[in-house]
């Protein structure tokens, strides 16, 4: 490099070192800023001063009938009653609200004649004594009040509100009373809303792969509006003279600062699809220079026909992939899934930096302007791969005193990958577009991946004697 263009290159430096600086300081200063909650429920107004609803003001109250007052603290912890609550003295009849249909789901009531001719062990139309939907010859049957023999007896009433019905029944009926009339009272588990609800309902939202948080990616905790972290918690229920909830986002309750939730945001949605995207089309411009090659190699082809079949090919694949891309289903069954490259995102990362170091040493035989760009392009691409292992170390190491430093290396990891990648798609291209330039006004090539190939003869000749 001469001498104009080492000062080109210092004075392009000093303009871009300023502004990269203040990129970092915004984002810094902008991932600062409070989180709100999302999907906060839509407080409820009253109209014209009247009463929410049809039911004046009124207290809860738990099973031994005391106020629930969360406010200030008493009976905060107790599960709600609806019998103390709602059929309170001058309020609802519950005990003949709880004799419909909803509620005892057909206790009482004999079947009609076809059913019972049909399902011959049913003893109600209803799902209390009635027809199961496990499929025959699995079904089960609620054992009579009085029976012979333990031998005949599959299921008790006590077995009917266990064995999955307590999930989704309202409550009232047999999961209330017994058959003698007599109200259920019995020991229950502390993590137990009740002796007969089922304690699955506790399972920590436990679903099938596919349906679990995290099954489409780090994104779905790390993304903006994230449930996980800016999912809306509930943290007084009744504030302010007008007694309204206050919500604050779930990542007060986790210890996470906005700062950190906004710039995991920023590394999972911007910098990892960066490298990503940045890579692949590394991978497809490296591979339309190939391509090329070998077509003047092996086809015999004049650089221009050779340099527009490489420009061709660069910007098919490059259009192919912003198509996927709008599309994510697509994306995802012809590529691979975003879980798959987060998920191994460590051997990811060990070739994306392999792939930029590996464009810096493609040699040229180009001078002038284009061989300062591609200088400059490769120390850019340097100094993102080091970016990358630096902060690499950091994460390897994680040193106790410094979390913040181990923290922040994960960024910083996605950042270098991305600037290196990037600087590396520019040299890519610049190699296709000046080749093309060159073929156009000169016949001649001065881009490529390298040296023109030899010019051999199509078949071995023998040496004359």
């Amino acid at each position: 490099m001469n001498l104009p263009e080492s000062q080109n290159a210092a004075r392009m430096t000093r303009t871009l070192l300023p502004i990269l600086v203040l990129v970092i300081l915004s984002v810094a200063t902008s991932c600062s800023r409070n989180l709100d909650p999302v999907s906060v429920p839509e407080p409820q107004k009253a109209a014209s001063g009247k009463a929410l609803g049809v039911c004046p003001p009124f207290p809860l109250r738990d099973e031994a009938g005391n106020v629930i007052n969360p406010v200030k603290g008493k009976n905060d912890t107790m599960p709600y009653s609806p019998r103390q609550t709602c059929g309170a003295s001058g309020c609802h009849d519950y005990a003949k609200i709880t004799e419909g249909f909803h509620f005892t789901q057909g206790k009482g009531e004999a079947p009609p004649e076809e059913f019972a001719a049909r399902y011959n062990w049913v003893t109600s139309p209803g799902n209390y004594g009635g027809n199961w939907c496990s499929p025959s010859p699995l079904y089960r049957q609620l054992a009579p009040k009085k029976n012979p023999s333990a031998r005949t007896i599959d299921m008790t009433s006590f077995d009917f509100v266990t064995a999955t019905c307590g999930n989704c029944h309202p409550g009232g009926g047999p999961l209330e009373f017994d058959r003698e009339g007599k109200w259920r009272d019995l020991p229950h588990k502390e993590y137990e809303a009740t002796a007969y609800a089922s304690a699955y309902k506790f399972s920590h939202d436990i679903a099938p792969a596919r349906a679990a948080l995290g099954a489409a990616g780090c994104t779905e905790c790390h993304s903006t509006g994230s449930p996980f972290f800016q999912g809306a918690v509930l943290d007084a229920a009744f504030t302010g003279n007008d007694a309204q909830p206050r919500w604050i986002p779930n990542h007060t309750l986790l210890g996470v600062s906005p700062f950190w939730v906004r710039l995991g945001a920023i590394r999972e949605q911007w910098l990892k699809p960066l490298v990503y995207g940045f890579g692949t089309i590394a991978i497809l411009l490296l591979a339309s220079l190939g391509i090329g090659r070998l077509l003047r190699m092996r086809l015999r082809l004049s650089s221009r026909a050779t340099n527009l079949a490489t420009a061709f090919i660069s910007l098919f694949g490059i259009l192919a992939l912003g198509s996927l891309i709008t599309t994510p289903d697509w994306l995802s069954y012809i590529l691979v899934r975003r879980f798959t490259l987060d998920a191994n995102h460590a051997l990811i990362s060990l070739l994306a930096f392999c792939l930029a170091a590996g464009i810096t040493f493609i040699p040229t035989n180009s001078g002038g302007r284009f061989n300062l760009v591609l200088r400059m392009s490769n120390g850019l691409t340097w100094t993102g791969l080091a970016l990358a292992s630096l902060s690499g170390a950091f994460m390897f190491i994680k040193i106790g005193a410094l979390p913040t430093i181990t923290r922040f290396s994960y960024t910083g990891l996605e950042l270098g990958l991305a600037i290196a990648l990037f600087a590396g798609v520019m040299a890519l291209a610049l190699r296709v577009i000046n080749g093309c330039r060159s073929s156009n006004f000169t016949g001649t090539t001065d881009g490529g991946l390298s040296e023109p190939c030899a010019k051999t003869p199509p078949y071995p000749t023998k040496p004359r004697g």
